[in-house]
């Protein structure tokens, strides 16, 4: 049966609209406008009228580690994509890592999907991951062969990291990795998407720290600069599509600024916590807000917003890197030996619109950040990302005016530790609708875990 979904406030690529949206077959059929009194009395069907709630395209969160199969007990996909439907998101893009084993080829593809199979509530695609020597050993474990298998495969993108991430499983790439494998996604058109922190041979991490203000000290601004400079010069070279994750170092923009004046194919993703946060209202000793690149001062988040406005930062991803609340080290405080990942999946879209009304971003603007350029870089623009008649019926009904308090208790991440605990937030998730079918409801979740796998066709 046909559906209709009206509200003052739809949100589509023309601007904001007020009328009905006519779901049919899991796909947005039209939109009437609410002058069309013949339209609106000729519909024969369901019909909802969510007044002057927002209904915004289904937000596509490109980066999330869900680490299934193998390290389950950090998070899962069952707990992660029901996170997921409550903050709105309708597709995410889980990473190679921190599952084990990491998704460097095929046949561990295979297995990742095998494991997941069944348990998503939301849409779920993957990226390959390619890593370089390991403990000095003779042959990367990463070949050409395996990236062209996993592309093949159908992954979104490839993720690497240029420094240390933290798993022994995924040690760092070098120059020489990125040169054979940057021109190999140069000839699909698929992106690599990088953690951009390239950090000196002589550096050592302090074996302790306990006050926050030491972190950004000890990891310096530098490193994220380099790793981008490089990023430029490659991408320039091989003229490969290349996508900065979790941009924290807001004087990188100036090299990024150019780097998009000359049309290079690169692309920047800032994430909550940079946007949300500052590290001048940071409690001392408290590893909750651990992460990497660290979150810098308020002067730098200011700055990241006015790239965002400028849509010199292209897509938000909440870099959703939870684990066991042991290995955040809470009762000693110390950041050294802590985890550095910050659990938001079910906070993004409030999040960034409870923030995004203190610096003036227009919801549009929220919008592209979060659906249309997320769906454009994944290779999924023809199908999602807007609404627009045609395209899936994926779409979040949004109260910008409820407000409520983040209650790490409350949350659907498997563990509940969270810097956003006790904060009051503006906006609030009413209901997420996946394929034209209601998926969450005012906390609660509907039938069963209806997500699909997604992959990238290269035809």
């Amino acid at each position: 049966m046909k559906k209709m979904l009206r509200s003052s406030r739809i949100v589509t690529p023309q601007g904001i609209f007020s009328g009905g949206m006519i779901v049919s077959h899991g796909k947005i059929e039209s939109l009437i406008d609410e002058f069309d009194e013949q339209g609106m009395s000729n519909f024969i069907g369901e019909a909802v009228d969510f007044g002057d709630h927002f209904v915004l395209p289904g937000v596509i969160d490109g980066h999330v580690h869900v680490n299934q199969p193998g390290r389950t007990d950090w998070e899962g996909m069952e707990t992660a994509s029901r996170a997921a439907a409550a903050s709105g998101i309708t597709m995410l893009v889980d990473m190679p890592l921190n599952s084990s084993p990491v998704t460097i080829s095929k046949e561990t593809l295979d297995k990742k999907i095998d494991s997941v199979t069944g348990q998503c509530w939301v849409d779920v695609g993957f990226h390959g991951g390619v890593v370089g020597l390991e403990n000095g050993a003779a042959n990367s474990k990463s070949t050409p062969e395996a990236v062209h298998a996993l592309i093949e495969a159908g992954v979104l993108g490839i993720k690497v990291f240029q420094c240390d991430s933290g798993l022994a499983e995924f040690p760092a790439v070098t120059r020489t990795e990125l040169e054979w494998l940057m021109p190999i996604l140069a000839e699909y058109k698929l992106p690599l998407w990088s953690h951009a922190e390239l950090i000196p041979a002589d550096w050592k991490s302090p074996d302790r720290i306990d006050d926050y203000s030491e972190w950004p000290e000890a990891r310096s601004k530098d490193f994220e600069r380099r790793a981008i400079d490089q990023l430029i010069e490659l991408c320039d070279r091989y003229h490969c599509p290349v996508h900065i994750v979790h941009l924290a170092n807001a004087e990188a923009l100036n090299a990024i600024r150019r780097a998009k004046r000359q049309g290079l194919p690169l692309t920047v993703e800032t994430c909550p916590h940079y946007l949300y946060f500052a590290a001048e209202s940071i409690p001392p000793h408290d590893p909750r807000f651990k992460c990497c690149p660290p979150i810098r001062d308020l002067q730098n988040r200011h700055r990241l917003w006015e790239a965002l406005e400028m849509q010199e930062i292209d897509t938000i991803g909440s870099d959703h890197s939870p684990c066991p609340p042991a290995m955040k080290y809470l009762d000693e405080g110390n950041f050294s030996k802590a985890w550095g990942g910050i659990a938001s999946l079910q906070l993004l879209l409030p999040i960034m619109w409870d923030t995004a009304q203190r610096y003036q971003l227009p919801i549009s603007r929220l919008v592209e950040c979060m659906s249309s350029s997320p769906a454009k870089l994944l290779g999924v623009d023809h199908e999602r990302g807007s609404i627009t008649p045609g395209k899936r019926a994926d779409f979040v009904v949004f109260d910008p005016d409820a407000t409520w308090t983040v209650r790490g208790e409350d949350l659907q991440h498997r563990h509940k530790v969270t810097p956003y605990e006790g904060i009051e937030i503006q906006g609030q998730v009413v209901q997420t609708y996946l394929r034209g079918e209601k998926i969450f409801d005012r906390g609660s979740f509907l039938g069963r875990p209806s997500g699909a796998i997604i992959r990238r066709s290269i035809r």
